[in-house]
């Protein structure tokens, strides 16, 4: 299913997110690889994914400087603040 969905978000995708897409697919396919094998590993890849997947289409050099900004700060007219769960 999960394979599904991320096929399903590539049409709509742009480049960069295609690119994206394909990063959490080919880590999704990892971890279905260690299944049944080694399940700590496919628990890991996982996470990794899941972290991956947390964090969006976010550059991660943007999610630095957010995290470092003041709270007081404002936020520029493009950018939109989404809350995203710890992993």
């Amino acid at each position: 299913m999960a394979n599904e969905l991320l096929n399903s978000l590539l049409p709509s995708a742009t480049e960069v997110q295609e690119k994206e897409i394909l990063l959490w697919d080919a880590r999704l396919n990892l971890a279905i690889s260690h299944l049944p094998d080694n399940p700590i590993l496919a628990n890991d890849d996982l996470e990794i994914l899941w972290s991956m997947m947390a964090n969006g289409f976010t550059n991660p050099d943007d999610l630095e400087i957010l995290e470092n900004s003041d709270s007081t700060s404002e936020v520029s007219d493009n950018a939109t603040a989404t809350p995203t769960p710890k992993p």
